[in-house]
């Protein structure tokens, strides 16, 4: 939804942080633990510890679809459109304080079936704020005005968030598995284990509009 959204505003996009006790150890099949329990890999012990660092996304997300291509050393857009910022770019120095002082929070919960036009008018009174806190954003969005945008749109963003890859843990479904159980089937028969996931089906299509585009 927030690609619909930052595309339809023509704004970047700034990730919230993700926390992880462990980071994927690219020598091994042992994955991390992520916020929403995406994975598992947690030492023991350390369950309820304070998550120390960020969460690297590059296996849940197809990373490299959401960045453009290189060249000589600049970046350029991705195929979306839609430009991505670290989630610790507002502390960069180097951005102004202007930027990281202004910043508006907006809700849209209640909002259904709105097109990008009928967006860009709700958020008008925000655009001179630096930064755009949206909220409630889910079902919010139906589409584009422009039909060809739309198809656009609705084309890239299925290819970007459709992913397939090396399954991961989840501790959804795993009836209270004990750590460091077998991920995705039991290690001898009887024993819990961590059901699998191998990626990400296409989003779900947009609601219906309110009014006809």
């Amino acid at each position: 939804v927030l690609l619909y959204l930052l595309g339809a505003l023509g704004v970047p996009w700034l990730p919230l942080p993700a926390g992880a006790e462990t980071i994927v150890f690219w020598h091994s099949p042992l994955p991390s633990l992520c916020p929403d329990s995406l994975l598992l890999a947690s030492p023991a012990g350390a369950e309820s510890m304070r998550l120390p660092f960020d969460c690297p996304m590059d296996h849940v997300l197809n990373t490299p679809s959401f960045f453009g291509e290189f060249v000589d050393g600049q970046e350029g857009p991705n195929p979306l459109g839609v430009g991505v910022r670290e989630p610790a770019f507002l502390s960069n120095p180097r951005v102004p304080a202007a930027t990281k002082n202004s910043t508006a929070a907006v809700s849209l919960a209640g909002q259904r079936g709105l097109t990008d036009g009928r967006i860009r008018e709700l958020l008008a009174p925000y655009a001179d704020a630096g930064v755009l806190v949206l909220d409630g954003a889910v079902g919010a969005f139906c589409g584009f005005d422009d039909p060809a945008a739309h198809k656009r749109f609705v084309d890239l963003t299925g290819e970007m968030l459709h992913y397939r890859r090396t399954p991961f843990c989840t501790m959804e479904g795993s009836d209270d598995a004990p750590l460091f159980s077998q991920c995705c089937s039991p290690r001898k028969p009887g024993d819990k284990f961590f059901p699998c996931v191998h990626g990400f089906d296409p989003p779900d299509p947009l609601p219906a509009c309110s009014a006809a585009r």
